[in-house]
């Protein structure tokens, strides 16, 4: 019964090294501001992706919220 979305999808060749990120919501609950995503370049080879969420019904700045997702190299 509940409906998500994609949030906005870019894929900079990250999938042949470390995979593109990808977020999911609510559309009863939450809508995404497009013009606000951002696909950063951390410095380590991969990327960190930001998303700008808005409850559904409200205008107020206090109603939005930023999403980050990045991927992390961990080894020894």
């Amino acid at each position: 019964g509940v409906t998500y979305a994609l949030g906005t999808y870019t894929n900079d060749d990250e999938d042949d090294y470390a995979g593109a990120q990808a977020m999911f919501y609510r559309t009863d609950l939450l809508s995404e501001v497009v013009s606000a995503h951002a696909d950063m370049y951390t410095g380590a080879g991969r990327r960190c992706d930001r998303w700008k969420l808005q409850l559904v019904g409200y205008t107020a700045a206090a109603a939005s919220f930023y999403v980050y997702s990045a991927h992390l190299k961990s080894s020894l």
